[in-house]
């Protein structure tokens, strides 16, 4: 037996079908949500249960022994929902599935360059062939060495990772493509854009043979690519893909996931007291403002004065003289742009107090988290660090860590920067991280 016959043939995964991610630093390895499971969570799939009853219907018509065991016993879920799968399959509802698994994979291994187009064996002959003529035609050049790779995305509210297609080069820029095999595309655009997001987001390359983590190249964030190959036969067309929207969507997502998990939404009915005596109105007494009065002004303002120009730059040097901060520091700021909430001193914003203190906050937080190569990248700590500034809300994954640190006002930066440079990191049992005072 070769060693390359006792290699894994799929990546590993957890009883829910999970991929199981080697840390960087080595370690145990943690199951991570898959991204096609998060890019569904928006999906619309009226259609799609039309169809599975549909083909549950005709399923059963072909096999007279699903009725029989269903009306045996009806009430048995078990049973049904096994012989509901059985009848799906019995109507070929796994046919059209099975066949696009094997176009892929025969489009893989040209792709990566383990067959030559003449080795292609015949019953694929003709697909291949127009799938490499619409390439060639559109300009778009397949990257060898990273067809089929495991893209992971960690730092938001759930760690994720995914088997992104493939990348691609047109005119001189990398893309995220992947390859689409059903007789029609339109009704899954929505979870396409947030899939390739992720991809084009992820902050590592992960090698399952191996267990080690790979720097990913500079992917185009903006658009990824959809190649449209049915499986049932059919013109071969590419399609360009929103996924900076798909980015944006991914947030609520994670939000909708979070508030699925919610628990203690419904209580025992206790009967209210009795109502209380409705007051007699009296004319309101007009407060008129004073230095007691509380401060309602909105969290982005105010600004305050200016910063001299040689305290920003010391700023901005500081904050690229690393590189695991610098990555940190323009994820966050690309997050506040994305969300309409910029903060980054500099770069032709105004220089004033509250941008200032609030780049000084994030650099702290983002040295704090480089300074444990277990947490670098991970915004679960940054997340904790602003609960203590803000309360609840920031655990809540609608605003990404970026966004956040653009809602806060001068003092609340001021905060979160003695949080960053004098609190500890330590964990809970269940590795939750957490940041107790030194």
């Amino acid at each position: 037996m070769t060693i390359d016959a006792l290699q894994p043939t799929e990546p590993p995964r957890d009883r829910y079908k999970r991929y199981l991610i080697a840390p960087r630093d080595g370690g145990k390895a943690k199951a991570y949500t898959r991204a096609t499971t998060v890019a569904e969570v928006l999906d619309d799939r009226y259609n799609l249960e039309l169809w599975k009853m549909r083909q549950v219907a005709v399923g059963l018509t072909r096999r007279n022994d699903l009725l029989l065991k269903v009306a045996a016993d009806e009430n048995d879920k078990k049973t049904v929902n096994a012989a509901c799968q059985e009848a799906l399959d019995a109507a070929a509802a796994g046919a059209a599935a099975n066949t696009g698994t094997a176009l892929h994979r025969i489009l893989e291994r040209v792709d990566c360059g383990e067959l030559t187009l003449a080795e292609v064996p015949e019953l694929f002959a003709d697909v291949v062939e127009r799938y490499r003529s619409a390439l060639d035609a559109a300009g778009v050049e397949v990257v060898a060495d990273a067809c089929e790779r495991i893209h992971v995305l960690d730092g938001l509210a759930e760690p994720l990772a995914g088997m992104a297609d493939r990348h691609v080069i047109v005119g001189g820029q990398r893309y995220i493509a992947d390859i689409k095999t059903g007789s029609g595309i339109d009704y899954g655009a929505g979870g396409f854009a947030v899939q390739l997001a992720i991809y084009a987001h992820a902050t590592s390359l992960y090698d399952y043979v191996t267990e080690t983590h790979a720097e990913p190249p500079p992917l185009d964030r903006e658009r990824g690519l959809i190649i449209h190959v049915p499986a049932a036969g059919g013109d071969v067309t590419l399609h360009w893909l929103d996924i900076a929207a798909g980015r944006e969507a991914l947030d609520h997502a994670l939000w909708a996931r979070s508030w699925r998990k919610r628990k203690g939404l419904l209580t025992a009915y206790d009967e209210p007291p009795a109502a209380a005596p409705t007051p007699k109105r009296s004319t309101p007494t007009r407060i008129e403002p004073s230095d007691t009065t509380p401060d309602r002004t909105p969290a982005t303002a105010p600004e305050g004065g200016t910063v001299d120009a040689a305290k920003v730059q010391a700023l901005r040097d500081k904050a690229r003289a690393d590189d695991v901060v610098a990555r940190t520091m323009r994820r966050w700021i690309e997050d506040g742009q994305r969300h309409k909430v910029p903060w980054a001193v500099g770069d032709g914003a105004q220089a004033t107090e509250r941008r200032y203190a609030l780049t000084a906050a994030a650099l702290a937080l983002a040295e704090h988290l480089a300074a444990d190569r277990d947490v670098a990248g991970s915004d679960a700590v940054a997340r904790a660090a602003l609960t203590l500034v803000i309360g609840d809300d920031a655990q809540q994954p609608v605003l990404a860590v970026g966004g956040l640190i653009g809602t806060l006002t001068i003092d609340q930066a001021r905060h979160l920067w003695t949080i960053a440079t004098t609190f500890g990191l330590t964990y809970e049992d269940d590795g939750t991280p957490r940041l107790v005072a030194a």
